[in-house]
């Protein structure tokens, strides 16, 4: 969990440093007073080193949905719902058990 712009921005820096080709469609967006849904799909290749992992050059393709809650313009409360455990198993990271 990433807590606060910084970490936010060093996390992202830290996967798009992992997957150069990393790709985001927006699929859709709405939006409810101050709540905003955007479902998305994403994909890239496992290229550079990742969280004490060495890369494979094994590629995913992932869909999920975030939820913003907005105030005053801002960002208040961010969070995203995504399939951890296929990443993990198209990556081959996935615990074997």
């Amino acid at each position: 969990m990433h807590t606060g712009p910084a970490a936010i921005v060093a996390g992202l820096r830290e996967f798009v440093t992992a997957f150069p080709d990393w790709r985001v469609t927006l699929e859709r967006l709405s939006a409810s007073g101050n709540v905003v849904v955007v479902e998305w799909s994403t994909s890239g290749t496992f290229e550079r080193p990742f969280r004490s992992h060495p890369p494979n050059g094994k590629r995913f393709v992932r869909r999920g949905c975030a939820v913003a809650e907005v105030e005053g313009g801002r960002i208040v409360r961010y969070r995203d719902y995504y399939d951890r455990l296929t990443l993990l198993e198209q990556l081959g990271l996935a615990p074997t058990g």
